[in-house]
């Protein structure tokens, strides 16, 4: 199946509403309980990032995904769920994630984290990986097209 930017669903969701789609990203944070989680997903196309509702029942590699950390690549098939009424427009119900590549022990101590507690001692460097990522983005927008 043939992957979907980011950008492309926040441009039209009502094309993508309710189908089954590709996407492929890293991972900005990760929530999970025994039941369920949540990752937020950002391949560069976009400012915003793209909620992936990941469930325990649904996904046999659930544990595995669960305790991957920020950084870590995932290609994820779903189905895309209009939410109006919620905070997002919509998000990507899972039903099957790979694990593209997951961050190194190095990599894991970065301090790119949204987590105060991790970012304190080295106050100057959440802000600078969010500019980063835009300066990306913006790069990417110059030399791809929009």
């Amino acid at each position: 199946m043939k992957r979907i930017e980011i950008q492309q669903l926040y441009n039209d969701p009502a094309q993508f509403g309710g189908q089954t789609i590709t996407v492929g990203g890293w991972c900005r944070t990760i929530r999970s309980s025994n039941a369920f989680g949540f990752i937020e997903l950002n391949d560069g196309s976009a400012f915003k990032n793209l909620q992936v509702v990941i469930e325990a029942d649904k996904l046999e590699n659930y544990k595995n995904i669960a305790k991957q950390n920020v950084g870590a690549s995932f290609v994820v098939t779903g189905e895309l769920v209009l939410t109006p009424e919620a905070k997002q427009p919509f998000e990507l119900k899972a039903t099957e994630i790979t694990v593209d590549s997951a961050p190194t022990v190095s990599d894991a101590r970065i301090p790119c984290s949204t987590r105060l507690s991790i970012s304190r001692p080295m106050l100057s460097v959440p802000s600078r990986c969010v500019s980063l990522g835009g300066l990306f983005i913006s790069r990417r927008e110059v030399w791809v097209g929009p």
